[in-house]
């Protein structure tokens, strides 16, 4: 068998029910229907070969395994032992997810010594993973707990655990498209049921969710159903009580689950109702619709559209970009903050696929944003989570976008984007200026692009996620939109369009003062490199005396790495009294955040000249995706030839 049909029969073998349709399997594989039947005979031939298992399809029910309880070991030890593509003593990213279930599920406190031998690698293998569980769920507030004769559990709440669930396929290292690892443990028309009613609830409540807020709470009632048969239900306090049940949508949502308990013949706790109602209130939606028959909480939007103003109006000062003369961001802000501030109230936690390309991407963005919220001191987004602000930096990047570039019309396009409004207004925003030769007709969610189609002549679908029954020339494109996908594009479009780079020169020369720049330093740890550079700036009057504490406080909320193994630490603004950069290279890289940086740009700017300042954070950021120069960079031990090469 090859690897895909290896793969194959581990899906089978670990899936908690008998059969799977050939169409979710032809997904969690990324090959087509045809490919998976063809798979099935290799597979049957396989195992009739060598043990009594046999595989079983149905028409219109699925594929599965009739087997014995002796053989699943004896196949799971084949696929251990044959995997072509990872290292005998390495768990898989399935068995890891799967083994994170299991002490999610609480289906057994198994041992140290239970788990080698079930997953056929030695036991030092298992703590190594186990430690590796241990630090993510700390993240999301679970202890894992190892007892001589009980075993080995988790302590924490169950919300912290049904979040837990949710996010699982956050523990993968591959990066392939694949569905949500926890939707293998319900059958496809339980999914099914699901996708409806929560269609139906979008389409009465006329409240449109974002396909990706879509999945999250498909996922979230899916576990609330399993949990609730499990007897494992949730606990609210009286405060949360008291304030949702005042919500209309709390209304809403137990109108859904009356229906769904029906369904799957159970009952929902009226903590559980209130539970799902804080994961709606949270949940990103496209646009709140002006002919809906509710309205947002008056009190939520009043605050969402305030923060919207403060923050707009403090950037545009800052920036010296008019964002305040922008309809369309301010319109977006003001949904997107709802939503937001309902997830901080009861602390959901957004995860941003992209938080680390946008980082890298609009550092100079990101930066003003975690600068001005701090300053804001409001007592919700003051300590907003790096997630968050990650997507409000989509927001204004799409605002500067449309701000420094017309649009000309020719070829019709559609956009169809499951991560909102933010992400699908930039991904516009580059598409137009990137094409000439363009007309967006709309930005779209999955759902309305085949009405859409019926009303309209479309050439071109660009789309940030596959699309199904669809006949139109259409291309998937991620959804920060990077060179290769601009290169698909234009082979979509036929046209030999060039390449752009970028037209002004690097002002970064201008700004190093030869004075302070270190070659080859030794240093252990980014606080002490950090506090040496900005104290060497304070004793030559180039900043105040705060200011190193200052560029402490911003490192340790958020850091400031940007990729490349380059850092960019920086304090409040207002603290510089001359503008200039100081450089560090590092004999030995040091970790910082996770990421391993050799080159250290300690900047002091001032916001004087803001064009100046983003000019300086766009050639840092291309600095960043040329590794040969960092390299060549981080070697040199003359200061005029360090100078001379950046």
């Amino acid at each position: 068998m090859n690897v895909r049909q290896k793969e194959m029969l581990r899906i089978l073998l670990s899936f908690e029910k008998k059969y799977i349709l050939i169409r979710e399997m032809a997904k969690w594989l990324a090959c087509s229907e045809k490919t998976v039947r063809n798979d099935c005979n290799a597979i049957e031939a396989f195992l009739e070969s060598k043990y009594e298992a046999r595989l079983i399809r149905k028409p219109g029910v699925g594929i599965g395994l009739a087997i014995k309880q002796e053989e699943i070991a004896q196949l799971h030890h084949f696929l251990q032992i044959n995997n072509e593509q990872a290292v005998q003593k390495d768990l898989t990213d399935e068995d890891l997810l799967y083994l994170a279930y299991q002490l999610l599920m609480e289906i057994s406190n198994a041992s140290i010594q239970h788990l080698a031998k079930d997953f056929y690698v030695t036991k030092t293998t298992i703590k190594k993973v186990l430690h590796t569980l241990d630090k993510w769920f700390a993240e999301k507030g679970i202890q894992l707990v190892t007892k001589q004769r009980i075993g080995i559990f988790l302590k924490g709440s169950e919300q912290n655990k049904r979040e837990a669930l949710a996010t699982l396929d956050q523990l993968r290292t591959e990066t392939k498209a694949s569905p949500p690892f926890i939707y293998r443990y319900f059958l496809a028309y339980e999914l099914e049921i699901i996708r409806k009613e929560l269609k139906k609830f979008q389409e009465k409540n006329i409240l449109f969710f974002t396909d990706e807020s879509l999945e999250d709470i498909t996922i979230h009632l899916l576990l609330m159903i399993k949990r609730t048969k499990m007897k494992k239900p949730v606990i609210l306090t009286d405060k949360e009580k008291i304030y949702m049940k005042s919500k209309q949508e709390y209304k809403w949502v137990e109108q859904l689950l009356l229906k769904i308990s029906d369904t799957f013949q159970l009952t929902f706790s009226d903590d559980e109702i209130l539970y799902f109602t804080i994961h709606i209130l949270g949940a990103k939606i496209y646009a709140h619709q002006e002919n809906s028959p509710h309205s947002l909480d008056r009190k939520t939007e009043e605050q969402a559209i305030n923060i919207a103003d403060e923050l707009t109006k403090r950037l545009t000062i800052i920036s010296l970009i008019p964002f305040e003369q922008d309809h369309t961001l301010m319109e977006g802000l003001r949904i997107h903050l709802y939503t937001t501030l309902n997830r901080l109230k009861f602390g959901l936690l957004v995860q941003n696929p992209l938080i680390q390309d946008i980082k890298k991407m609009y550092a100079y963005m990101f930066d003003m944003l975690v600068f001005v919220l701090q300053d804001m001191k409001h007592p919700l987004i003051s300590d907003i989570p790096e997630d968050e602000i990650a997507y409000l930096t989509l927001h204004y990047q799409a605002a500067i976008e449309r701000i420094q570039h017309k649009k000309r019309a020719k070829t019709k396009i559609v956009i169809v984007c499951h991560m909102g409004i933010g992400v699908a207004e930039i991904l516009r925003s580059k598409i137009e200026s990137r094409f000439t030769d363009v007309e967006i007709l709309a930005t779209l969610a999955k759902r309305e692009l085949h009405s859409f189609m019926k009303k309209n002549n479309v050439d071109l679908i660009i789309t940030t996620s596959p699309i199904e029954s669809v006949k139109q020339d259409n291309v998937v494109v991620s959804p920060l939109f990077n060179q290769s996908d601009e290169n698909k594009v234009m082979k979509m479009l036929e046209r030999n369009e060039q390449s752009r780079r970028q037209k002004k020169g690097s002002r970064l020369r201008t700004f190093i003062d030869p004075a302070f720049v270190f070659l080859q330093m030794d240093s252990t740890h980014r606080f002490e490199l950090i506090e040496h550079l900005a104290n060497q700036l304070y004793t030559n009057g180039f900043v105040e005396a705060d200011y190193a504490h200052q560029a402490l406080l911003r490192e340790r909320t958020s850091a400031t790495t940007i990729g490349g193994g380059i850092a960019i630490p920086h304090g409040d603004p207002g603290l510089v009294k001359q503008s200039t950069i100081a450089v560090a290279t590092l004999k030995q890289p040091i970790e910082w955040d996770g990421e391993n940086v050799s080159l250290v740009f300690m900047l002091a700017v001032k916001n004087e000249n803001d064009i100046n300042r983003r000019a300086l954070f766009q050639r840092l950021t291309l600095l960043a995706e040329q590794p040969s120069l960092v390299q060549k960079l981080v070697k040199e031990k003359n200061k005029e030839q360090f100078l001379t090469n950046i």
